[in-house]
């Protein structure tokens, strides 16, 4: 059958790259996990080489499939993926193990889940979210594609706010099943967020116009960098599928997985730097001389690879127990004086941020005696008084948190209770 393809003349200038790829040997897997209520399995390919335990990061192809394809994701239902989209042409042996674009090399991660009903946009976000933190994603190439169903849910997702437009590098929705928005639009507009669209001319179940409008939509003034490109197949049937995941497919001498792979989605200063967060200042008394350090660490843009405590200062040596632990025991602090240690937090772009916790160590009482005051209540009515310790026996703990002397200063006493009995305020 004969097809014509239309294309925007925007993207001409990317007649001078060269891209290649191979096909071999293709492995997909079924994994049966429930990424979201939604969902209780997916399909996992993964790039040739690809090793769990080394560093290098990945490109990631999230796909949504047709509402045909709709199962309760079991062994029996999930072989309808198998049908259409990427998962046919993994079967078939077709896709592009790898894709070589301006001379360095690249293999796709690919996860499609088998939804139960149509996926929210909340779903595709957690899929997302999923897929980095169970495999290593390249999370500046991050891509999403659909048919039908599918399609429109990519216009959806990319369209919905612009933290999801932001985080995906290019889009691919294939005959999508929504009505046209110029709001969602003018939200992909913004983000620049490359987009190419594919649908057949006389589509008999999803208007050919639904298409055409949202990529007019797009390009109005202020039109995005690049423009959103479509491209309609000359076919009266739904499927533009086929034809759009084909690897022989030739538009400006690029499939969808080359003209994809072009693109890269930075936050304006290249990454994003990752939070690392620590517990409060807190204090002890000699002759205690161990404490908890306590941190952690989100990375907006990327994934922490690496993050470590180091001793930074104080009156001696201490010894930390785990220093690649978020959370690791402090031995040693003998030494009354203030301790410093710095948690040092290293993304997947190579970026680290470092921050201190501290440590105050008193010297062990001196001198007389000194008192501690203990109120003992239940609930409400504590005493509001600095030189006098509360203690709430309305709960179900015995044993106190350690005591202030009257002065204020810390002590390592604490009490514990054999009884709890008519405990009132």
């Amino acid at each position: 059958m004969s097809q014509f393809c239309r294309f925007g003349t925007a993207m001409l200038f990317l007649l001078f790259q060269t891209f290649l790829y191979q096909a071999s040997g293709q492995v997909m897997t079924a994994r049966y996990t429930s990424i979201t209520p939604n969902t209780n399995a997916y399909y996992e390919y993964l790039p040739q080489g690809y090793n769990s335990t080394d560093t290098t990061r990945y490109p990631l192809m999230v796909y949504i499939h047709g509402a045909g394809d709709l199962g309760v994701g079991n062994s029996s239902t999930i072989t309808l993926m198998l049908r259409s989209g990427p998962p046919e042409e993994i079967a078939d042996d077709s896709f592009p193990a790898q894709v070589t674009v301006n001379g360095k090399k690249f293999g796709f991660i690919m996860i499609g889940p088998q939804w139960m009903v149509q996926p929210s946009v909340t779903d595709v976000n957690s899929t997302i979210n999923y897929a980095i933190a169970h495999y290593h994603v390249d999370t500046t190439r991050i891509y999403l594609t659909g048919l039908s169903m599918g399609g429109g849910v990519t216009w959806q997702y990319s369209g919905y706010q612009p933290s999801y437009a932001n985080r995906l590098a290019a889009i691919v929705p294939v005959c999508g099943d929504i009505t046209p928005d110029l709001g969602r639009a003018r939200i992909i507009a913004a983000a620049n967020l490359p987009v190419w669209a594919t649908h057949n001319n006389e589509d008999p179940e999803v208007p050919v116009a639904y298409t055409e409008q949202e990529i007019a939509y797009i390009n109005e003034p202020p039109a995005p960098v690049p423009p959103a490109m479509e491209t309609i197949f000359n076919n009266d049937v739904h499927d533009a599928w086929t034809a759009t995941y084909s690897p022989s497919l030739n538009v400006n001498n690029m499939n969808i997985y080359e003209w994809m792979l072009q693109y890269t989605r930075l936050s304006p200063t290249g990454n994003n730097p990752p939070v690392v967060t620590v517990g409060a200042p807190q204090s002890i008394t000699n002759p205690t001389s161990t404490a908890t350090l306590t941190g952690s660490a989100t990375d907006s843009l990327g994934t922490i690879t690496s993050h470590v405590w180091t001793f930074v200062s104080g009156p001696n040596t201490p010894t930390i127990d785990s220093p690649t632990s978020y959370t690791t025991g402090v031995a040693g602090l003998t030494v009354a004086g203030t301790y410093i240690f710095s948690l040092s937090v290293t993304d997947n772009r190579n970026l680290t941020v470092a921050t201190n916790a501290q440590i105050t160590v008193f010297p062990p009482p001196t001198g007389p005696n000194q008192l501690i005051n203990v109120q003992l209540y239940s609930f409400s009515n504590p005493y509001v008084n600095s030189a006098w310790n509360n203690w709430n026996m309305g709960g179900s703990s015995l044993t106190s948190s350690k005591f202030n002397y009257t002065n204020g200063s810390p002590s390592n006493i604490s009490a514990t209770l054999s009884a709890q009995t008519a405990v009132a305020d």
